[in-house]
């Protein structure tokens, strides 16, 4: 059509046409050659190639087809790629039109030169109301009127036909209503809108002169019997008749029938012959309609993202997050039905305890019991001891009510608060241990989740959107079907996946793929979590399926989290071990998938002795994760961590947690890797684990044969009597060297726990058999505990002694020494001595109050033997022990006091009795003051005493304690009374007058300064009078005035003629004074009174 619009201005872009060009080519370098002639040019240059003259004139022609050639190249080279906008010289500019895209307006002119070329009357629009733009038809209408009226067209007339659904009429209709209703007649009022609509169905045509209707052949009741009739054509298809139906509900469209046919075939003969898979007609017809109907999201399909992707994931997601709720809940009954079992055993004890300890209430209170009630239920013994009664209260703990009958026969009521429970029993009431569950509904519960299980690993998406109790784990808890409502949209599409004609294959359907022996399982499977290394843990897949992945993909199906699938590890687990390790070893980085992984597996019913065998041969975390994070029942826990430990490499250093440790010292009896001999190949990886991990087994005996010597070799099993037997047997001797004779190691799990070992000993075993062995047992036990050396030598029999002290380790030398084990010899207690000092060990050894001094020792070492006794009396406070010991050596000089320690007590005395040191005053000095007991030890063992005594030795405050004792002989307290002024200086009354009974008492004669003392002391009439008595006779009035004045009362009236009449006591000593007086001429006469005398004074 161009060709024949060579006036046309619209820029068209066409094929470079070679003979036009080369016509064009020719007709251009003729001028070319021409002004090259006129100007001179061809001749020079015919000059410079030495052309002959002869050819000049050729040369001529030569150049036009030169610049032929030339202009052809040009041509070219730029065609469709030079346009010239603008022009430009000096100050002005030319500008050329731009291109533009469109005819309208702008290229009027155009359209109206194509009708005037072109010899057409009619235009057809079909499909234009597609663009759902009514203002089309205006520009058309408006285009249509402009050509009619062309003066270039000579009156033609142009018709427009156009093919357009019914709809767009009341889109018009309405439009013009609208205008209609914006005009200055517009209706007003309640009828407005009647008038309006009136107006639109009156202008709904006025775009069009005419309006033939077309008569509909295709509806959702025919479009079944046209569909079908469509795919009639379709050979040997296998689409089934309620697909048909279903599509016909949704597709009443004649030209999409006719293309969903034709796409089917296509898709047919490439998606199903073509291919190896075992896929349906139904399915591809469903797909093929899918795309028909959802032309974008079947786009993103293959790249993973459509809409009925995220459907199938949320479809895993349910399989994957319910089956792990039913196994929890599995889990969970598993459980009650355990805590059931147990609740009687464990009622009937805590009802005893609570019985017992309301028993105990009522011995204190003298009462009987009259009743117990728990709210208004009476309880008696047996209810106490029933589940009923502990699963009740334990799920709301209340005070109990005790009513009590007292001595005086009155009713008491006192309650016993939920503390006062828990303190009875022993325990806290946790209501977790009686939630019970009757055998029926446990029963009911199990079958119904393992159906639910078994529903789940076969489920398609139309299996899941039947089930609204299957929902995704989220806050709105949504069903398959809501998502799908969500996510599609359309009901067709809804209805394709409910009724299972797309199914989790949909994808393989969208494209041709190449394989033999793989299923349509299988590829699905690899398309949609092997290439993109999704994880489906409850896919389902067959042994023949795992093997086709691992042919198609055998790298990313191990490499990937795509193999955390149960059916493709079981498989690799039972036909290729060396690949499911590469699973396993992922499985080991332990992130939320493989946890999840994990978990699942563990969860589920499935054989777990392969599966942890081949794990736990090479992951260190394998008992950490299966004790202290997988969720799992105990009873499934403890098959777990069995298969575990029977597969134990040597080669591992496995993770032992605190909690791994206490759960297999708790369970190891329940764990046949420990008790069954048929694992006795795992012995010392077991027993290596043990020690690695520093745990102690409570039990040889229950041990396999295999495992107990591993352990015993290891040396990790507790000290007890039961288990010491058991590791010795058949011997049953304890002694520390007959556990050496049978086991090292159990000798040396012996060293490291001591204080068990002696608390297994009986009373009377002895820790030592063999008196041969105390040394080497005894420096054993040094090296492993020292501070247990003392009893280990303590507990051995008293007759196993040390011959030469040197000979033991120095470190047993405090034990042996405290338990007496080596003799007092000078070298022995020498050697210790030097090592540890004289300490109460070594004062053990010397109880005895001698030491062997041998022949020859010299007296330096003697006497450095001595300072250690003199400075003892921390550890040795006897002073009669340290004496005897100092008397011992045999020192050859005594001691000088200047080297004794000052003690109190009788030590200084016991030196001076064992002539250890003089008997001497500087001896005495050494005594501390106020010691009276040390005192009258040292005066009383004294012999020459009398010869140094002093005040220094004996203070004054010492003297009545001294007159007092019966320890120290008269003769020296003689001594010390006939100096009564010197020793009771200072002393005070109660001295003197001690010292003056004393004297009088044993009619010792005392100086007259004793009498002025005694006076002075006021020590009493009668005692002064009668020390007075002995100097009677030649005393005069100025002996008598200061002794008589210190006596006060009335004789100080006797020493002067004053006529007075004073009375005194009629004893001898006064009427021995009075007379005296009356010699000396004070008094004049002496009368007896009956009571008393009186005295009559002389007058002056």
């Amino acid at each position: 059509m161009p060709e024949r619009m060579p006036g046309s201005r619209y820029r068209r872009t066409s094929a470079f046409r070679p003979k036009r060009e080369t016509l064009f080519a020719l007709a251009a370098g003729v001028p070319i050659a021409l002004a090259f002639f006129l100007l001179g040019w061809t001749a020079q240059l015919a000059s410079l190639l030495t052309v002959p003259i002869d050819w000049a004139i050729a040369s001529n022609a030569g150049l036009v087809v030169i610049a032929a050639l030339f202009v052809y190249g040009v041509r070219f080279v730029t065609h469709n790629k030079i346009r010239i906008d603008s022009v430009s010289t000096g100050a002005a500019t030319i500008k050329l039109s731009a291109a533009s895209d469109t005819y309208f307006d702008e290229y009027l002119d155009e359209i109206v030169y194509f009708f005037e070329v072109v010899n057409a009357d009619i235009v057809i629009f079909e499909d234009i109301d597609r663009f759902e733009d009514a203002h089309i038809f205006e520009t058309l209408r408006e285009l249509n009127t402009i050509l009619n009226g062309a003066k270039q067209l000579d009156g033609r007339v142009i018709r427009f036909l156009y093919a357009i659904k019914d709809s767009i009429f009341e889109e018009l209709g309405t439009r013009a209503a609208r205008e209609a209703a914006a005009g200055p007649d517009a209706p007003v009022g309640p009828n407005g809108d009647a008038a309006m609509l009136e107006v639109a169905r009156a202008n709904r045509t006025k775009f069009f002169d005419l309006v033939i209707p077309v008569v509909p052949f295709v509806t959702h009741q025919s479009a079944r019997e046209l569909m079908a009739s469509e795919l009639a054509s379709v050979l040997e298809h296998s689409v089934s008749e309620d697909l048909i139906d279903l599509v016909a509900q949704h597709v009443p469209d004649m030209r999409l029938i006719k293309n969903i046919r034709n796409e089917f075939v296509i898709f047919r003969e490439h998606v199903i012959k073509g291919s190896a898979l075992s896929l349906t007609d139904d399915a591809l017809f469903a797909m093929v309609l899918y795309k028909s109907t959802h032309l974008s999201d079947f786009e993103q399909i293959k790249l993973g993202k459509s809409a009925l992707d995220s459907l199938y994931r949320d479809g895993r997601a349910i399989v994957t997050q319910q089956t792990a709720r039913l196994n929890r809940e599995i889990q969970n009954v598993r459980t009650l039905q355990r805590a059931g079992s147990a609740m009687k055993s464990t009622s009937t004890r805590m009802g005893e305890a609570l019985d017992n300890y309301i028993n105990r209430m009522l011995g204190h209170f003298q009462g009987r019991r009259v009743a117990l009630q728990l709210g208004q239920e009476a309880l008696n013994s047996d209810a106490l001891r029933g589940s009923k009664f502990w699963s009740e209260y334990a799920a709301a703990p209340r005070s109990l009510t005790l009513t009590y009958r007292e001595r005086r026969g009155y009713n008491e009521v006192v309650e016993i608060l939920p503390e006062e429970v828990e303190v009875a029993i022993g325990e806290p009431v946790d209501p977790a241990k009686w939630r019970s569950i009757a055998e029926t509904d446990a029963t009911r519960r199990l079958e119904a989740a393992r159906a639910d299980i078994q529903f789940l690993r076969r489920a398609d998406m139309s299996d899941l959107m039947d089930r609204s109790d299957m929902v995704l784990n989220r806050p709105d808890g949504a069903s398959l079907r809501s998502r799908a409502e969500q996510l599609l949209g359309s009901p067709l599409a809804i209805a394709l996946v409910e009724q299972g004609y797309i199914d989790r294959y949909f994808t393989l359907y969208t494209s041709t793929f190449v394989g033999e022996r793989v299923s349509a399982n299988a590829m699905n499977f690899i398309l949609k979590n092997v290439d993109t290394g999704t994880m489906d843990i409850y896919a389902p897949l067959t042994s023949d399926e795992v093997k086709a992945v691992l042919r198609e993909r055998p790298r990313l199906s191990l490499r990937e989290k795509s193999a955390y699938n149960l059916d493709f590890l079981d498989c690799l687990l039972e036909d290729n071990q060396e690949l499911a390790k590469v699973v396993l070893g992922n499985l080991q980085k332990l992130g939320d998938d493989e946890k999840q992984f994990l978990q699942a597996y563990l969860a589920s019913e499935r054989d777990l002795t392969r599966f942890l065998r081949t794990l736990a041969a090479s992951w260190p975390q394998v008992l950490a994760y299966l004790i202290d994070e997988a969720e799992v029942e105990d009873e499934r826990r403890l098959q777990a961590v069995d298969a575990a430990l029977s597969a134990l490499s040597e080669d591992v250093e496995y993770v032992v947690t605190e909690g791994v440790g206490s759960y297999l010292v708790g369970h190891h009896e329940a764990l046949s890797t420990f008790t069954d001999p048929q694992h006795a190949a795992k012995a010392s990886e077991v027993a290596a684990l043990i020690d690695a991990a520093e745990l102690s087994m409570p039990k040889l005996a229950i041990l396999s044969d295999a495992v107990r010597t591993a352990i015993i070799t290891v040396e990790r099993f507790d000290v007890t009597r039961d288990n010491l037997l058991t590791a010795i047997a058949p011997s049953t001797e304890l002694a520390l060297d007959a556990l050496q004779q049978s086991s090292d190691h159990v000798f040396n799990r012996v060293l490291s726990d001591l204080g068990g070992y002696l608390a297994v000993l009986e009373d009377d075993e002895r820790t030592i058999s063999d008196p041969d062995a105390l040394i080497q047992i005894v420096e054993s036990v040094a090296e492993a505990d020292e501070g247990l050396v003392d009893q280990i030598v303590g507990r051995s029999p008293s007759s196993y002694v040390v011959e030469n002290l040197e000979d033991a380790d120095n470190a047993t030398w405090p034990a042996l020494a405290a338990n007496k084990r080596f003799a007092p010899r000078f070298t022995d207690v020498t050697a210790y001595i030097a090592q540890y000092g004289l300490d109460a060990n070594v004062a053990v050894v010397l109880a005895d109050g001698a030491i062997e001094v041998p022949d020859g020792t010299g007296d330096e070492a003697k006497r450095d033997m001595a300072q250690q006794i003199l400075s003892s009396a921390a550890v040795m406070s006897s002073p009669e022990l340290r004496t005897n010991l100092l008397r011992s050596l045999d020192l050859a000089e005594q001691i000088s006091p200047d080297v004794v320690p000052v003690e109190a007590g009788e030590w200084i005395g016991r030196l001076i009795e064992r002539s250890v040191i003089a008997d001497d005053e500087d001896s005495f000095a050494l005594l501390q003051q106020g010691d009276w007991v040390g005192l009258e030890y040292a005066i009383r063992v004294s012999g020459a005493i009398a010869e140094f005594v002093s005040p220094a030795i004996l203070p004054s405050n010492m003297v009545i304690r001294f007159l007092d004792s019966t320890r120290i002989d008269d003769a020296l307290k003689i001594t010390v009374v006939r100096r009564f002024e010197e020793f009771a200086e200072g002393g005070g009354r109660d001295v003197v007058l001690r010292m003056a009974t004393y004297a009088l008492d044993n009619a010792i004669l005392v100086e007259w300064g004793a009498v002025k003392l005694a006076a002075n002391q006021h020590v009493g009439s009668s005692v002064v009078l009668r020390l007075l008595q002995r100097f009677t006779e030649g005393v005069t009035l100025t002996h008598l005035r200061p002794v008589l004045t210190a006596l006060g009362g009335d004789y100080p009236l006797l020493l002067e003629a004053n006529g007075r009449h004073p009375r005194f006591a009629d004893t001898p000593e006064v009427r021995e004074l009075l007379e005296r007086l009356q010699q000396l001429g004070t008094v004049n006469t002496i009368v007896s009174t009956g009571t008393g005398l009186k005295a009559n004074m002389k007058r002056r």
